[in-house]
């Protein structure tokens, strides 16, 4: 019997559980070449196949090879969004902002809230970080998560645009989103790079308000926490010490 887009489901899913993780990427390429359309289930599971599994370079190879056959029907949200998310998060994870974000584009119509995390995400892990585009991305947005905050942005898209705030030392920006956004499923990554940022900016105050405001979003503080708390205070203490010096020595020179 002539094959269908069900049994290439079903191909692929059995592929993907016995982590032949190239094969079933075969299968996908042998899809499209019989003329179907992958649906969410043929990229749901195509995207089992890469989670805890390859890494990398390997990972965006095989990534690539089934992005670059979507068609614009499947390059949406409600289609081929578990894909296209990995592929983001992917070169989000090696640095490359670029082409994340030529991905991202690439989607037709409304992001999900998988892309516009894995999107959130690269914009932290590059270098400098671009935290300006994490605002305007997030901002722009209209995805309802799971957030308790009055607005419903989705935490993990909060949390990752807090953390890209963060590493640039955007700390009014990342406490800003804290307040508007904040929720239990804040990440305590975004909470620890915001203590850390205050730090170096010479405000181990916020700091350690940040640290203490935790548990009024029921987020458990961690060691991580509590050192970056400690190193922020420390790091204004050693500032001060140095702006002492720096007087007294400029009055011994005028002297």
């Amino acid at each position: 019997c002539k094959p269908t887009i069900v049994s290439y489901n079903g191909l692929i899913s059995a592929l993907v559980l016995a982590r032949r993780t190239e094969e079933a990427v075969v299968m996908f390429e042998e899809l499209k070449e019989e003329g179907f359309d992958g649906t969410w289930v043929t990229f749901s599971q195509l995207a089992r196949a890469f989670r805890n599994t390859l890494e990398g370079a390997e990972k965006i190879l095989l990534l690539e090879r089934i992005y670059k056959l979507l068609t614009r029907g499947e390059r949406t949200s409600n289609v081929g969004s578990p894909i296209i998310s990995l592929l983001i998060s992917a070169y989000g994870a090696l640095g490359r902002y670029g082409d994340a974000k030529r991905v991202f584009d690439s989607l037709e119509g409304p992001s999900d809230a998988g892309c516009l995390r894995a999107i959130l995400f690269a914009c932290g892990n590059t270098s400098p970080p671009k935290w300006e585009e994490a605002l305007g991305l997030l901002h722009s947005s209209d995805i309802v998560g799971e957030s308790i905050g009055p607005t419903h942005v989705d935490a993990i898209a909060v949390s990752n645009a807090m953390i890209a705030c963060a590493k640039a030392d955007e700390w009014e920006e990342a406490l800003q989103l804290l307040r508007l956004y904040g929720g239990n499923r804040t990440s305590i990554v975004a909470f620890n790079a915001l203590i850390a940022s205050c730090g170096r900016s010479g405000r181990p105050d916020l700091a350690m308000e940040v640290l203490n405001e935790m548990d009024v979003f029921e987020v458990t503080p961690d060691t991580v926490s509590f050192r970056n708390a400690v190193i922020a205070c420390n790091q204004a203490q050693h500032a001060q010490r140095l702006n002492v010096k720096s007087e007294a020595t400029s009055l011994f020179e005028w002297w």
